[in-house]
């Protein structure tokens, strides 16, 4: 991740990445959400399955966010005068990425104090490693 870190030139590609790991990281979050307030199995799960658990996948995907973020804040700037191979992203889906990058700050800080789901102190580590030493410096104020 120290690599995506020193990106530096927006490209449709890796918004596009960057979007779609957001999307599978926000569902994954939300399946920690729903943990917290006592939520049980779904009936149609197969309970004789073994349950993977799904900390390892979210801490990867939180890294990548934090050292992809600061790409789709060059969006704003960048993306109108650079010229894209193949699709052109418009004023909405980049307008949309800055919104998911504030979303994706502001639930990071919120998983920063969680204190009562089941893993919080695994994510509260998670978390403070990625803001620590994944982040984007484009993601800095």
């Amino acid at each position: 991740t120290k690599l995506l870190r020193t990106i530096t030139v927006q490209t449709y590609g890796n918004q596009q990445a960057w979007s779609i790991v957001f999307d599978r990281w926000a569902s994954a979050s939300n399946k920690f959400r729903k943990a917290e307030e006592g939520r049980a199995r779904p009936v149609s799960e197969d309970l004789s399955a073994p349950r993977r658990d799904p900390l390892p996948d979210w801490s990867a995907m939180t890294a990548f966010l934090c050292a992809l973020g600061g790409v789709c804040l060059l969006a704003e700037s960048a993306c109108l005068r650079q010229s894209f191979v193949g699709d052109v992203p418009d004023a909405t889906h980049v307008s949309s990425c800055s919104r998911n990058i504030e979303a994706f700050l502001t639930r990071m800080i919120d998983f920063l104090v969680v204190e009562t789901e089941e893993n919080a102190v695994q994510l509260r580590e998670t978390v403070k490693e990625a803001l620590g030493q994944e982040l984007s410096p484009s993601l800095y104020p």
